[in-house]
């Protein structure tokens, strides 16, 4: 009783405003703030964390309110999803607010767009090798298609089922086009503000592995370790790479992935990564004398992948 009260009076709130929801979204915009939870990662490299996206929302009053509105409010946010203008910021109270009816929409979302979407890694060449400059998606909104899985892996829980099934759709079919030898990598070389920078992405199927994979892992879902197990061991080598450098978000469930984790300490690609995220799991310390792991040579990264590798031999996860 006490909760359906308050949610009626959050509502009457809202439509006193003007517009209801959409007037409060607009008023947020017109204050210049931007509000997305991709920039309020907490950072693993050292930098100073992002205050939470909940906390600088709850700053400004209009988005204080929508976030009091709670679920009374989840309807008019989905409508502006189709708002060219009002979505990515209704994407981002939808992860706040989170919800049933805020996952599936989101799923939805996710599902019609992301066929056309190519998260291209933008890279600048160096020498004999190239700088990762960052990323964006081509095809669709790009801040509004990089908020919606986001916003999924934040409020994505109650369809994490159907996350995981169209993740294991996907990565077989990239599976499948491997093993017919189709090409799965595109690289394209373009000039932008006046430098040449090569653009890299994955075919279709690859890219919504690679995404359900992070929502997975972001969530923490149940169906993730056997789904990142199979990563580990794919013939898609995205695959592999994107496993390994997500595994930190699985938190205790990374542990019994170690014994896939393991081979790939003899992989050059991924021999970095692998001895990183071998190393935290296991806590050891820093077997690289706290000199980053991809600042080491080739030869020198190899000598630390055998000193992982035994140590992995020692506690049964490597035979």
């Amino acid at each position: 009783m006490r909760g359906a009260a308050l949610g009626a009076i959050c509502t009457l709130l809202l439509g006193a405003c003007g517009d209801g929801v959409e007037g409060r979204i607009d008023a947020i915009r017109a204050s210049g703030r931007r509000y997305v939870h991709g920039e309020g990662l907490v950072r693993f490299d050292g930098g100073p964390a992002t205050r939470s996206i909940a906390t600088q929302l709850r700053e400004d009053k209009n988005a204080r309110a929508l976030l009091d509105a709670g679920e009374s409010a989840v309807p008019s946010l989905i409508r502006l999803l189709k708002d060219p203008e009002r979505r990515t910021l209704a994407a981002t109270l939808l992860a706040e607010i989170g919800g049933n009816g805020a996952a599936r929409e989101l799923m939805t979302t996710w599902r019609s767009l992301r066929d056309s979407a190519k998260e291209k890694r933008i890279l600048l060449p160096v020498g004999s090798g190239s700088f990762a400059l960052g990323y964006r998606y081509e095809g669709v909104d790009d801040g509004f298609y990089g908020e919606v899985i986001m916003a999924l892996g934040y409020a994505g829980g109650p369809v994490s089922g159907e996350i995981a099934k169209d993740t294991e759709v996907a990565m077989t079919e990239s599976e499948r086009l491997a093993a017919k030898g189709d090409e799965l990598l595109f690289r394209e070389e373009r000039v932008e503000d006046g430098r040449k920078v090569e653009l890299v992405w994955s075919a279709a199927p690859v890219e919504t592995a690679r995404e359900g994979l992070k929502l997975l892992a972001m969530l923490r879902a149940p169906e993730a370790p056997s789904l990142f197990a199979r990563a580990l061991r794919s013939p898609v080598p995205a695959l592999r790479c994107t496993a390994v450098q997500e595994i930190p978000f699985l938190g205790d469930a990374a542990n019994g992935l170690l014994p896939a984790l393991g081979p790939l300490l003899d992989d050059p690609d991924l021999r970095a990564d692998a001895v990183e995220q071998v190393t935290l799991l296991l806590e050891d310390g820093a077997p690289t004398e706290a000199v980053p792991v991809h600042h080491l040579s080739g030869e020198q990264q190899a000598a630390v992948a055998v000193r992982c590798k035994e140590r992995l031999r020692e506690l049964g996860h490597l035979r």
